[in-house]
């Protein structure tokens, strides 16, 4: 089976979605070693680009990284994605050209509806113009595709919501749940330093600002609580430095980052959506528990694992319920939980889940045929 990967609207140095790079360099990186499976991909000047023996890449010689080329380029594509002749058109970024589709199976990854989540509470947020179209790319790219990934089925659920909203007929969806390339990380016990960490964020379903305001209200109640680094721009940070116990740090390169994570003793995910919530995952993995918002994916991801660590974003007390039970775990417990999410989130999973979905739908269009 040929998969043509469309990669020309992933540009990780300016997107706000760095996390589907994630995602789609973990998944491909374990894609191009099956033996039953051939890989091309579609890019541009600017965008991210797969590495990997034997795949096929077809390189278009302008930039993507701006609105113009960007919108051109996922729009008159389709034509391109067919010349490649492939079995299987793979868009992981969720999205498909509003005018047209490649002849072949189309399959896409919807990560979450947060853009709705947008326009239902953060409408100011992004522009109206913005928020149209790229709400109403959702609604076309669902239309068009054969069938549907999803992170979660949190993210499935939103997926199913979004259709019954705008009166759609989805087509299958699948939950193939995401994994990291940290899941093999080495941790040791005596790194801990006494810091919390939070990736401060201006994206109102992030939260910080909602955080930020818990944090100071129990630091002033809590004097011994340990200190809050913040990795995120400085604009993100910048009025929460005041803050007592609280320091910034610019984003890192993969290595430093991975060090932070494993010396803090803990990670503070207040999210109000996610489509899986890999902060979570990959905070166990490197021997850090975190505290995150019921109701979301994450608490779906670490639920059979864990119950320490949820609390309700208005609720301080409950916060504070939160961080003191996983700053009590012990190092065994967090192994524990390491090793239950490293087996069922493993990437090996991952994979396979996602290349028995191309394979099926490539096989429904083959018995329609």
């Amino acid at each position: 089976m040929k998969i043509a990967v469309y990669l020309a609207d992933q540009n990780p140095h300016r997107d706000r979605t760095i996390g589907v790079t994630n995602y789609t360099r973990c998944l491909l990186s374990g894609l191009v070693n099956k033996k039953d499976i051939s890989l091309s991909t579609l890019v541009s000047a600017s965008s991210y680009f797969f590495v990997g023996k034997d795949v096929d890449e077809r390189r278009l010689p302008w930039r993507t990284d701006n609105n113009f080329f960007r919108l051109a380029t996922d729009n008159l594509s389709a034509p391109v994605m067919d010349s490649m002749k492939t079995d299987i058109a793979y868009y992981p970024k969720g999205y498909v050209s509003y005018l047209m589709r490649p002849r072949c199976p189309v399959v896409g990854t919807v990560h979450d509806t947060i853009l709705q989540f947008y326009a239902d509470h953060y409408p100011h947020f992004r522009s109206r113009m913005d928020l149209v179209y790229w709400i109403g790319l959702m609604k076309s790219s669902i239309r068009k595709f054969d069938m549907i990934l999803a992170d979660s089925v949190s993210g499935r659920d939103q997926i199913f919501e979004f259709c019954a909203r705008y009166k759609i007929i989805a087509p299958p969806v699948r939950v193939t749940y995401a994994a990291s390339d940290y899941e093999d990380v080495e941790i040791r016990q005596n790194t801990k330093k006494n810091y919390v960490l939070h990736f401060a964020s201006l994206a109102p379903h992030k939260n910080t600002k909602a955080l930020m305001d818990l944090w100071s209200l129990m630091s002033q109640e809590k004097s011994n609580w340990p200190e809050l680094k913040l990795i995120g721009s400085a604009s993100a940070v910048g009025e929460f430095l005041e803050i007592p116990g609280v320091s910034h740090l610019p984003y890192l390169k993969n290595d430093e980052l991975g060090a932070v994570m494993q010396e803090a003793r803990a990670i503070l995910i207040p999210s109000a959506i996610e489509g899986f919530g890999l902060p979570a995952l990959e905070g166990y993995y490197h021997g850090t528990p975190v505290c995150f918002v019921r109701g979301t994916s994450v608490e779906e991801i670490l639920s059979g694992f864990t119950t320490k660590g949820g609390f309700v974003l208005d609720d301080p007390g409950s916060f504070k319920q939160a961080l003191d039970d996983v700053l009590g775990m012990s190092f065994e417990e967090i192994l524990q939980v390491r090793d239950g999410l490293r087996k069922k989130f493993s990437k090996n999973n991952f994979v396979e889940a996602v290349a028995m979905a191309l394979h099926d739908a490539k096989s429904a269009r083959e018995n329609i045929k």
